[in-house]
């Protein structure tokens, strides 16, 4: 049986009712976890999962300081990230490259841009 099944169960009881349900703390973490919309520290690997990008992404940025909180418990250890720091920090990086393209000269229709080339340079030949 999911956590589906028993919550869509427990509407067909009265509120009076009284039950007692065994369920372990992994199944348990798990289900407050979606509720809340997933872990909020996560590993490299979950955050490629939930958030994006690659786990060598998470970790490079874990390790040079983009990500706000993020921590190992020991030198080789897994990093821990802040998931709500992930996704600020992606967020950060889509306003730049919005920013960057909008400061791109727009195309001129294939006029010639730059040097010229060195026969366009060279007088005719008499």
């Amino acid at each position: 049986m999911t956590l589906a099944d028993v919550v869509s169960a427990l509407a067909f009881l009265p509120d009076e009712a009284q039950l007692t349900i065994s369920v372990s703390a992994a199944d348990l973490r798990a289900a407050l976890e979606a509720k809340a919309g997933g872990p909020q520290v996560v590993t490299a690997e979950q955050a490629a999962l939930h958030i994006g990008r690659t786990p060598e992404f998470w970790r490079r940025m874990a390790k040079a300081g983009k990500i706000a909180g993020a921590w190992q418990d020991s030198s080789h250890g897994p990093w821990r990230l802040p998931r709500q720091a992930c996704e600020l920090y992606l967020r950060s990086l889509q306003q730049r490259r919005t920013s960057a393209r909008a400061a791109v000269i727009p195309f001129d229709g294939g006029k010639a841009r730059g040097p010229r080339s060195p026969k366009a340079t060279r007088p005719p030949a008499a």
